[in-house]
């Protein structure tokens, strides 16, 4: 196993997840070689903490640089962040001894770059604090999910640990106080973010979101705010400002019903004094927003749109002449907009034809089987997926109609009537 592919070695994870195999013996026998770069289980509740250290003692002096552990539960604790904790402080001793070493190629070998863990009921808030100031120097990317007891702790372990290094933060599902969330806002640990991710909390406001946004630099080229339900409309006018450099590509707004269609319109409007242009998208996941057939006419005007000058505050957009050179929108989740309709299949084909490869519309009943047909039919062979649930007015006209219905590689997803075409589920 040491000398396959990651993916595969995540593959049979994931198979043996799936035949509810994955425990301490399985995962012995998947970290037998010591080198492996990347460890990625889906599904750890079998998994014993034991366990997980004994893998962890060999893996990570050895070169291991992602660790990506979901449904962690008992496995990942404070035994498990001992062995993190002890490896850093070697890495750093042996760093501070090789300092002056002419020799030194400067690679990241022994250092943990990224941390993903969710549902570690065992995960406490000093220990992830420990964690994150023994790793500080190196590691870059922090995702936590549904670790119920982090806080505080980990939270000013952040601001006074990281100074820049780290470029993705993701909390999602985390019992953390809108005093918790303000504190990193206090330093300069966000300062170089490229992906930010607050999904699920139940205190991010519009104050939280403006504290935050204002502290990161001119890199952000991700944002991530899905249900989180106090946001309104206030938080928007942040999301453009953030974006003065052009670097957002990725917004995602699933489920904030305080969001109102004059303030999505207004993120999107170019020529808006004293604002950046609007943000030059390639992933949008607005489920359950207040969106209009308007507001994706601005959204894909904007996507389409090439820039004069690199300047943020002086640039000239002008439509591309080119649509299908890698412009335009690639994922696109408008599942829940109960107000568009076919005129937003057209913006689509009219901008994104050459670069859409994801379309999410279910529960939207105003898209007919000429619309979506009409799209199907303008995209190149990248569009390879297509997610139609609840839109009970797409019919056989469509399933059976459009230019690819004999293509395996454009799965329709949610389609009710199933039959023998390829491609359709």
């Amino acid at each position: 196993f040491g000398m396959i592919d990651t993916s595969i070695r995540t593959a049979i994870a994931s198979e043996l997840v799936s035949q509810s195999k994955l425990d301490a013996d399985a995962l012995r026998v998947l970290t037998f070689n010591d080198y492996c770069d990347s460890l990625e289980l889906i599904d750890c509740a079998r998994i014993p903490q034991e366990a997980m250290v004994e893998a962890l003692q060999r893996l990570l002096p050895a070169g291991l640089l992602v660790l990506k552990l979901d449904h962690a539960g008992r496995c990942f604790g404070g035994r498990v962040v001992d062995v993190i904790v002890e490896n850093c402080n070697k890495n750093n001793s042996n760093s501070n001894n090789n300092s002056n070493n002419n020799n030194n190629n400067n690679n990241h070998n022994n250092k943990l770059l990224a941390l993903s863990v969710g549902g570690a009921y065992l995960f406490k808030d000093e220990d992830a604090a420990r964690l994150m100031e023994a790793s500080a120097d190196h590691l870059s990317s922090i995702s936590f999910k549904a670790c119920p007891s982090l806080g505080f702790k980990m939270c000013r372990s952040i601001v006074t640990s990281h100074k820049g290094t780290l470029v993705e933060l993701a909390f999602e599902d985390l019992n953390l106080t809108k005093e918790h969330l303000m504190h990193l806002a206090s330093g300069d640990a966000l300062y170089n973010l490229q992906s930010l991710v607050l999904r699920q909390m139940q205190h991010v406001d519009d104050q939280v979101v403006e504290s935050l946004l204002d502290k990161i630099g001119n890199s952000l080229e991700g944002i991530d705010f899905s249900n989180c339900f106090l946001l309104t409309d206030a938080s928007l006018e942040p999301i453009r400002k953030c974006n003065t450099h052009n670097t957002l590509r990725a917004l995602q707004l699933e489920g904030l019903k305080n969001l109102t269609e004059i303030g999505l319109e207004t993120l999107f409007t170019q020529g808006i004094p004293h604002l950046p242009s609007p943000p030059t998208l390639r992933k949008i996941n607005f489920n359950g927003c207040a969106v209009t057939d308007n507001i994706i006419d601005l959204i894909t005007r904007a996507t389409s749109m090439k820039r004069a000058t690199d300047d943020g505050n002086n640039d000239t957009p002008h439509l591309s002449s080119t649509m299908g050179g890698g412009l335009g929108l690639v994922d696109v989740n408008l599942g829940s907009t109960t107000k568009i309709t076919d005129h937003t299949m057209e913006h689509l084909a009219a901008t994104s034809s050459g670069s859409l490869r994801q379309l999410d519309i279910s529960f939207s009943p105003h898209i007919t089987n000429q619309g979506l047909g009409f799209l199907v039919d303008q995209c190149a062979s990248q569009l390879s997926k297509i997610t139609i649930w609840g839109c009970a007015q797409i019919s056989d006209e469509f399933l059976d109609g459009h230019s690819r219905t004999r293509d395996a590689s454009l799965e329709i997803e949610g389609a009710w009537i199933k039959n023998h075409h390829g491609g359709r589920r």
